[in-house]
């Protein structure tokens, strides 16, 4: 049990610090790291509860072409 506790740590910290990260920057990531999702992911299975006080992941950027269109065309 105990192993699982630090195990459900560490996995909150990684995830949680990189989701901090992710939202102070002033240009967003497309994604998560597949790191930090695997960790999400394993922390979800491991303690619901825990997964559930993380902060949200960030939204992607949105895409598109701004409304402007093309000139000439």
């Amino acid at each position: 049990q105990g192993k699982q506790n630090e195990a459900v740590d560490i996995l909150f910290r990684i995830v949680e610090d990189s989701r901090k990260a992710a939202q102070a920057k002033e240009t967003k990531p497309d994604r998560e790291p597949a790191i930090v999702s695997a960790a999400a992911e394993n922390l979800q299975k491991l303690s619901p509860e825990r997964y559930a006080k993380l902060p949200a992941a960030p939204a992607p950027p949105r895409r598109g072409f701004g409304g402007g269109g093309f000139p000439g065309l």
